[in-house]
């Protein structure tokens, strides 16, 4: 309802004088002094709508405050629904799309930074792919390009995920060449539109370096939407930004035009403020990594490497023929690892298990092979059988 050119008429409308507006400004101690104000100026008010951000209620306890924001917030929501939800016309999609396995390696090979840490040292992101049948039509529709761009519901928002989406075609079955080329180009087109546009406002920055121009959220027909980060925990975060957004599409079109302002306005906050995981290290690799394959005399103790990956910022995953076993390993050397249950003598099981790793991750760095037996027997004596499953 904020996310409005008449946002202050709106409000009056819906709340009446219940509520005091404050108009907007970038986050920090001027909104505190714009609220303070507002609400000497009117002391009957119950709460504060902060244009652009959200609403903020008041009460005598915290159960009054609890419920008039129950209360102002379904008045809201009754608005638009006397509105109407958004109608989206739905694209034309593909009736064969392509797995999340085979979609996400090529998605994240587009979205790499080549030899950013030295030669062969390369910035790639994790992935996170999950979706509903609401955001999926939002996904689908035929103006995705409009009005995914047409910018953010809040400040938040810009400061996590970037002012636009990476807007990638639909990945038909079988057609993964045309997709992985057109991907790359869409690619190169959204990075070169991020440093030009913070070329066009540095000067707002302070002197702040741009951190890097990959996205954070990408919107791929026929599957959801994607977001990236630096470790897996950034992902989900950025997919209830996105989650949200597209909920809210579906609402705000039946107002009078959405126009939340923020690209330039806000920009000095999204470049000092980044949402990139600086506290762990940029470079955060996605290791697979197995371990017993069947009954072995004596248990394999993981820590001793499966640690190291985790500490060094890499979203790792175990695979161990008994689950329970790649359960309590992941435990064990702590971080978000990834449990899989995977026979590595069995093609079928070592593709299931790679499928789970690259819908959970994006994509494999490294590969730490170390399931394996020994079998014994004369060179010339041991069966061909006993020498392939020794490979």
């Amino acid at each position: 309802m904020i996310d409005q050119a008449e946002s202050d008429v709106l409000c009056a409308e819906t709340f009446g004088n219940r509520l005091g507006f404050v108009p907007y400004v970038m986050p920090g101690f001027r909104p505190c002094e714009k609220s303070c104000r507002c609400v000497r100026e009117n002391p009957a008010v119950e709460g504060l709508v902060l244009d652009k951000h959200g609403i903020f209620t008041f009460g005598e306890d915290a159960r009054e405050a609890y419920e008039r924001m129950i209360e102002f917030v379904t008045l809201a929501e009754e608005r638009l629904r006397k509105k109407g939800n958004a109608k989206l016309r739905s694209a034309k999609i593909p009736d064969r799309i392509a797995s999340v396995s085979d979609v996400a390696p090529i998605v994240r090979g587009a979205c790499t930074l080549r030899d950013a840490f030295g030669e062969g040292a390369h910035k790639r992101l994790i992935l996170d792919f999950r979706s509903t049948d609401m955001i999926l039509n939002y996904v689908n529709g035929k103006e995705v390009a409009r009005y995914a761009g047409a910018g953010l519901l809040t400040p938040d928002h810009v400061i996590r995920i970037k002012p636009w989406p990476l807007i990638l075609p639909a990945p038909e079955r079988g057609m993964l060449a045309d997709f992985k080329g057109a991907a790359q180009q869409a690619a190169r087109a959204f990075m070169d539109d991020y440093a030009a546009y913070f070329a066009r406002h540095k000067a707002r920055a302070n002197g702040a370096p741009m951190h890097d121009p990959l996205p954070r959220v990408m919107l791929v027909p026929g599957l959801g939407p994607v977001r990236t980060g630096h470790e897996r925990q950034r992902c989900s975060h950025r997919r209830g930004h996105r989650r949200s957004c597209g909920r809210r599409h579906y609402r705000r079109r039946g107002h009078r035009g959405f126009q939340p302002d923020f690209r330039s306005r806000h920009f000095r906050h999204r470049v000092l403020v980044p949402g990139t995981g600086q506290t762990r290290p940029e470079q955060a690799p996605a290791a697979c990594r197995p371990g017993r394959r069947h009954h072995w005399s004596r248990r394999y103790d993981w820590r001793g490497d499966g640690a190291p990956f985790v500490q060094a910022g890499a979203e790792v995953a175990l695979l161990d023929v008994d689950a329970a076993a790649a359960t309590k390993q992941a435990k064990a050397i702590g971080g978000p690892a990834l449990a899989i249950a995977c026979d590595v003598t069995d093609m079928g099981s070592v593709r299931d298990a790679f499928g789970k790793v690259v819908e959970t991750f994006g994509g494999v760095d490294i590969a730490v092979s170390n399931a394996g037996a020994a079998w014994q027997g004369k060179i010339g004596e041991v069966e061909e059988e006993q020498l392939r499953e020794s490979f």
